[in-house]
């Protein structure tokens, strides 16, 4: 198949679809998650074609509306996945959403703990990614291989855990959302974020 022919193949596919996988549970971490996958329009219709994968936090504020931290207010992140491979502009991707757990956010996605606020727990929350999380999506779905073709995604709070995945998160992806937990002048943590850089190359 030429690339054009690919190309045009892709384009008209037609929106991604959602896999959801509930009461996910994890050896380093209490309770459990939902994970949501997006795979793109061609998945189905291709089945000899691997793709490359987004991990992203604050799963449930990705693709559902009804889902979401504020309900009806979500980051459309399909949409624009569908958009964007419709208009060529990125390549196919599965895109993974981990869905956090509600008043242990702030703990799995800080690398330190506040006196005042907790935190503390990326570190147990990184290995879950990279030895757990990582492994079984790389069982369900077809995706590539290597660092190049693997992202990490996030926002505001969440983006800290890039960080403090550390070297784990350099040899699992290319591209991460880098944030620092830093004390403001209140003396209580936030994040300062990067923009997520995977979707765009």
């Amino acid at each position: 198949m030429s690339s054009l022919t690919q190309a045009n193949e892709i384009a008209t596919a037609g929106p991604g679809q959602l896999r959801k996988f509930e009461n996910y549970r994890t050896r380093y971490l209490p309770g459990e998650r939902t994970l949501v996958v997006y795979v793109p329009g061609i998945y189905e219709r291709r089945p000899d074609l691997h793709f490359p994968v987004l991990y992203m936090q604050d799963g449930q504020n990705l693709f559902d509306p009804t889902m979401s931290f504020i309900q009806g207010v979500y980051w459309r992140v399909g949409e624009t996945a569908d958009r964007l491979i419709a208009e060529g502009a990125i390549q196919p991707l599965v895109i993974v959403g981990i869905y956090n757990t509600g008043k242990r956010r702030l703990r799995e996605y800080t690398p330190s703990k506040d006196r005042k606020l907790g935190g503390g727990g990326a570190d147990r929350y990184g290995r879950m990614l990279t030895r757990e999380i990582k492994p079984f999506v790389e069982s369900q779905f077809r995706i590539l291989s290597g660092a190049a073709n693997t992202g990490i995604g996030s926002a505001l709070l969440s983006g800290t855990t890039g960080r403090s995945i550390g070297p784990a998160a350099d040899s699992m992806c290319s591209v991460s959302e880098r944030a620092s937990w830093v004390e403001n002048t209140s003396g209580a943590p936030s994040a300062s974020s990067a923009t997520p850089g995977f979707i765009a190359q």
